[in-house]
């Protein structure tokens, strides 16, 4: 039988493919730096689990989804970078200095913090064009925290912070996404 976490950890990759596939032939729009600085971030929270011995397979999940996602997205699309983003990118400095000087577990709750932060671009382009964020995509990677959340082997930051964190931001995408936009009818 296959474990939840592991599970969880399959589920929240499949949506990298239709993203990616949407990307490539031009009907899905995504916002590039949230998609670099979150693979920054879930590289963080991968490592910081790992070392500790805990529920990092969905988080290595999306590193790995979101890099391809980023190559995509630099190959089709025309790349931005605001300040925001700049000041974002900060936070994945700041995070790796958390995690160095302080350990795992800061590590860990400061790149759910930048992660969340880093989603605003993505929020808010969500917000004003629902059409160009695919809602399965974000309710699957929703269902994959969910599975790793209840993998969790015990209530600790390093089992089911990134996981609960993931089923609460990628569902609140999801339902933006279903927003009927101002130019719809």
């Amino acid at each position: 039988m296959i474990e939840l976490k592991l599970l969880g950890a399959l589920i929240g990759m499949t949506p990298y493919i239709p993203i990616c596939i949407g990307i490539y032939m031009g009907k899905v729009k995504q916002n590039f730096a949230s998609w670099v600085l979150w693979t920054m971030l879930d590289a963080i929270a991968t490592f910081a689990a790992f070392l500790q011995n805990g529920n990092y397979k969905l988080q290595a999940g999306f590193t790995i989804g979101s890099i391809a996602v980023i190559l995509f997205l630099a190959a089709k699309t025309k790349l931005i970078w605001t300040k925001f983003e700049t000041i974002v990118s900060l936070l994945v400095l700041i995070c790796l200095c958390v995690w160095y000087f302080i350990g795992n577990d800061a590590g860990i709750i400061s790149s759910v913090i930048a992660l969340i932060i880093a989603g605003i671009p993505q929020a808010l382009s969500t917000l004003k064009k629902p059409s160009d964020t695919p809602t399965i995509p974000f309710l699957l990677f929703s269902l994959g925290g969910l599975f790793s959340f209840l993998g969790g082997k015990e209530w600790t930051i390093k089992e089911r912070l990134f996981s609960g964190e993931t089923v609460i931001f990628c569902f609140l995408i999801a339902l933006l996404s279903m927003k009927k936009s101002n130019n719809q009818s």
